[in-house]
């Protein structure tokens, strides 16, 4: 509340602005005695800065204005980066190991009005989308993380769900490439040992193949 010490604060004025006691967006509104009001101000252009200005009368219709601090008003979500799986070579892989670590990279989402950004990921099934295994894990505004060890199933195929969330709490999702999880290691084939004056070479054959 204002206060005046000579005579009462009569009623107060409510105005919206791009600056502190500006009214560019909606002028000065006489609100009686109220100290709790609600607007609908519209149109404000996304990335506004938004502020909120108060005048206070008292009886002998002098005023004083109090100015709110700025606000921003944003209409749009991040705009997504690309979600990568690494391998052991830290290049995009197709297969992971069925029970381990998952190292998952993202180009940084972009925001024009908000920063930083703040994400999650999480793992879901390719087929369905909507069905992760988990919680989504946050992150803060890291763009690179090793993952929990998820127990995935062989052969299944999975994508990694990576969400940005801005300033004002909009959201925008991104998901990874497939990845296959794989458990079952390499079958061995045949080695097979030639000495030629002296020099050795070793050559590695299919196990089906025949040896010639």
């Amino acid at each position: 509340d204002f206060v005046d010490a000579e005579s009462s604060v009569l009623r107060y004025e409510v105005a919206f602005g791009t600056s502190p006691g500006d009214q560019s967006l909606r002028a000065f509104d006489d609100v009686g005695t109220l100290t709790a009001v609600s607007y609908v101000v519209s149109p404000i252009p996304s990335g506004t800065i938004v502020y909120v200005s108060v005048r206070g009368y008292n009886s002998a219709g002098v005023y004083t204005t109090a100015c709110s601090s700025g606000a921003l008003y944003e209409t749009t979500p991040p705009v997504a980066g690309a979600v990568h799986i690494l391998g052991e070579a830290g290049t995009a892989t197709r297969y992971v190991n069925a029970s381990g670590q998952l190292h998952i990279s993202w180009d940084a989402f972009y925001d024009n009005e908000t920063s930083p950004l703040m994400y999650s990921y999480s793992l879901c099934l390719l087929e369905d989308q909507a069905a992760c295994l988990a919680d989504s894990i946050a992150v803060g505004n890291a763009t690179e993380v090793f993952s929990t060890a998820w127990e995935l199933v062989h052969g299944s195929e999975y994508v990694v769900l990576v969400r940005a969330t801005n300033g004002v709490g909009m959201k925008t999702d991104a998901f990874s490439s497939s990845i296959v999880a794989d458990q079952t290691a390499p079958v061995a084939g045949v080695v097979v040992k030639t000495v030629f004056d002296s020099q050795m070479d070793l050559n590695f054959m299919n196990g089906s193949s025949d040896i010639v």
